[in-house]
Parts: structure tokens; C-alpha cells; sequence
């Protein structure tokens, strides 16, 4: 299991636990508005959608990485951030990142600190 941490945050694969938060990111109409293709309409949508994250997070060929965003302190569901390794080539792989916040959030800095995490995480995985 992915587990980051930094000042504020704690970025981790997803859990069943985290159901309920992701749902609630998923089908919000703001959040999603640019995103029409994977918003989620029912818990059921949403479900499937974490069922598949979490195989991935489990995957010994995962190409998926998404992650939960909570607040270090008090364990609050801010969102989600993670990639998706969409081509490996003899220079490296290309990834496509993606980034989801509840609108509560916005405007505290919160997914430039865990975009920032994530990508020194994906850049520690290639070098490391």
C-alpha cells in the first residue's frame, strides 16, 4: 500500500472505507462539470469505480495509481489525485494525471501539495 505524508496531508490508496467520500466526489455536479465522461451517478457507479482502484493498488503490473487526499489532522476527506501510466517507451512512460477536490477545499493549496507529492513519488519509482 501507498502511504505519502506530507505538512498537511496524508495521500494513500484507496480503501472500502472510503465509499461514502468518494461517491460524494464523484457525482458533485461542480466537480465534475468538466468530467462528464466518469462522473458517477449512483453509489453502485461509485463502487465499481473504487472496486477498480483498489485491484489496481494490488496489481503486481499496476498502471493505475489513485489515491485518497485527508487532511493529516483530522482525518477529513479532501479528494483524490493520482495517474494512470497510459504507454511505457524506450525513454520512459508517458502518464496522464488527474486530480478531484470537494469544493469545501478549494482555494487552501491542498492539491498543489499533493500533485507535488505524487509526482516526486512517480519520479522516485523511475529512478529508484
Amino acid at each position: 500500500m501507498i502511504r505519502l505524508i506530507t505538512e498537511r496531508l496524508v495521500i494513500r490508496d484507496l480503501l472500502p472505507a472510503d465509499l461514502g467520500d468518494l461517491h460524494r466526489l464523484l457525482s458533485d455536479t461542480e466537480t465534475m462539470y468538466y468530467l462528464q465522461d466518469i462522473v458517477t451517478h449512483s453509489r453502485e457507479e461509485s463502487k465499481q469505480n473504487l472496486d477498480v482502484a483498489i485491484a489496481e493498488s494490488q496489481s503486481e503490473d499496476r498502471t493505475k495509481y489513485f489515491f485518497s487526499i485527508v487532511d493529516k489532522e483530522t482525518d477529513t476527506f479532501i479528494g483524490s489525485v493520482g495517474y494512470t501510466v497510459t504507454e511505457t517507451t524506450p525513454v520512459g512512460k508517458l502518464v496522464h494525471i488527474g486530480y478531484f477536490i470537494l469544493p469545501e477545499h478549494h482555494g487552501k493549496g491542498y492539491m498543489t501539495e499533493a500533485v507535488n507529492e505524487v509526482l516526486r513519488l512517480r519520479i522516485t519509482m523511475c529512478t529508484g
